[in-house]
């Protein structure tokens, strides 16, 4: 099962990357492009794909693609071909490749140079993450702030001072930060649904501008399923694929997609923090896996992680996770190495995750939004961080009826806690998440919120059933224990009747009058 572990040595910044518009020697070691007009040097960790193309028509509009792009229409498609295809046009507009970029799905950076001019894409949800710089005249981006640090000094921010000493990390194992900053002075981070325009070091929103779908659920779900199918089918001719498997409505929408390939998908759970193999998490994915005749690994991350491996894993990205360092380290002494992992996030975008019951009061300030995560309000930097969001983010929702919440969740916890993640756990494994692809979570959001949200997520079940109903026999996050269950079903029949909120207060005052 398990193929050979990347050294110690090459565990450094592993599939990240960094540019200058001047050469960087000391990372001569990498993979190294050029975009000599425009005085941009690119360096790409060996194991990352780089696909440089340039436009035949005129010579002088090149771009270069670093990770993969998937095109779910054309799953036969490379990456090469993918780019190809958007430099053929002879009319070719930064607009014009932003629609063609808003179509690809993947985990990718896209740097495009159009008449002299350098801009810069990345997937719908920045999960390969975008930060860039300017010091003395010269030119930075970067996979995440410390591999600028190989070049240039970094100055710690009094935001990241404040942050670090927070009572919000010091009681919050996945602490993050809204998208856009990076706490170190002069460092910025891309948001996702916006591309950076060198030049003038800004970043420009390119999604959503105009009036989104309004779709009904039956045809809504048929499209989602073509999608995802095509999505597995893409993914499934590039690479040798993993599956972590959980009794999550994620990663079984994952699964289901995964039905015509699923031969050649090594399917996993994960024991770290308190799963147990009685865990429902752990259990679930045991009992279906065996009925279905199909072997399921389980990969033990509870191990503290060794010293070498953890100095280098808090040292390769900021911010890095004390606890994620523990997982990763479980994941790079078991996971099959030349696998990339197909992960079920991004999807929760299209399930009301932050209304879980579809309708919640009017977002008027960044205060309302940092409520959403505890202790951040308590950060003045990261509510004014969330104010300068919103002035833009409630227009655009205005103007095109996106929900304000379903955008934050998009660009910040996916742009952010996700990203960080994906790029904390590049050191053990290249991720796919099929999700991330953005006229799929359109037509999700299409739907009608009485069908994304907590109740049964009515779409979700929809799409599973079209794609392999077997899988919905199993229980998708059962309760653990009897009086779990009854709260559930309480809470449901309350919402049902509209008693909810009222019983909710009533019970939260009588638990502050007693002290609780």
């Amino acid at each position: 099962m398990h193929s050979a572990r990347a050294s110690a040595a090459n565990l450094r910044y592993r599939r990240q990357f960094i540019a200058a518009s001047k050469p960087l020697a000391s990372f001569g070691g990498w993979q190294h492009r050029s975009f000599p007009t425009e005085k941009l040097e690119v360096y790409v960790h060996p194991e990352v794909a780089v696909t440089p193309a340039l436009a035949s028509f005129d010579g002088s509009t090149r771009m270069l693609l670093i990770g993969f792009a998937l095109d779910p229409t054309e799953p036969g498609k490379d990456d090469e071909q993918i780019v190809r295809e958007l430099l053929a046009s002879e009319t070719l507009s930064i607009d014009a490749i932003a629609s063609s970029v808003s179509r690809w799905a993947g985990r990718f950076v896209l740097i495009v140079s159009l008449r002299g001019r350098l801009y810069v894409f990345h997937d719908p949800c920045g999960l390969r993450s975008v930060y860039y710089a300017h010091r003395e005249g010269v030119m930075y981006l970067g996979s995440q702030p410390l591999i600028f640090s190989e070049v240039f000094p970094l100055l710690a921010s009094k935001e990241l001072n404040l942050f670090q000493s927070s009572e919000y990390v010091s009681s919050h194992i996945e602490y993050w930060v809204p998208s856009g900053a990076s706490l170190y002075e002069g460092v910025r981070h891309l948001l996702p649904n916006h591309y950076l325009d060198m030049a003038e070091q800004k970043q420009r929103r390119y999604w959503p501008l105009t009036t989104l779908p309004k779709a009904a659920v039956e045809a809504a779900s048929e499209e989602a399923a073509i999608c995802l199918r095509g999505l597995m089918q893409a993914a499934r001719a590039r690479f040798r694929l993993a599956l972590p498997l959980t009794a999550g409505w994620d990663s079984r929408t994952v699964l289901a997609a995964c039905r015509e390939v699923v031969e050649d998908v090594c399917i996993y759970t994960l024991l770290y923090r308190d799963l147990t193999p009685q865990s429902a998490d752990v259990r679930t994915p045991a009992r279906m896996l065996r009925a279905l005749g199909i072997r399921h690994h389980v990969f033990d991350c509870s191990c503290p992680a060794a010293d070498e491996f953890r100095r280098i894993y808090k040292s390769n990205v900021f911010l890095a996770h004390d606890d994620w360092c523990g997982i990763a380290y479980g994941l790079w002494q078991n996971y099959p190495q030349d696998r990339v992992c197909i992960k079920g996030n991004c999807s929760e975008i299209a399930r009301c995750f932050y209304y879980k019951w579809g309708a919640h009061e009017e977002i008027r300030s960044g205060l309302q939004l940092a409520g959403f995560e505890s202790g951040w309000a308590e950060m003045p930097f990261i509510v004014d961080q969330l104010d300068e969001w919103l002035k833009d983010a409630r227009e655009v929702c205005l103007s095109t009826g996106m929900d304000v919440l379903d955008l934050f969740y998009w660009e910040h916890r996916m742009g952010s806690w996700q990203a960080q993640s994906q790029t904390e756990w590049d050191i053990a494994q290249e991720a796919f998440t099929p999700f991330n692809c953005r006229p799929l979570l359109l037509g999700m959001l299409a739907v009608p919120n009485e069908y994304r949200r907590a109740e049964n997520y009515a779409l979700h079940r929809r799409v599973i059933e079209r794609l392999w109903p077997q899988l919905l026999k199993w229980p998708i996050n059962p309760p653990p224990n009897w009086r779990q269950a009854a709260k559930r079903h309480a809470g449901a029949w309350l919402r049902n009747i509209g008693a909810y909120e009222l019983v909710k207060k009533q019970y939260d005052r009588v638990r502050r009058l007693m002290g609780r």
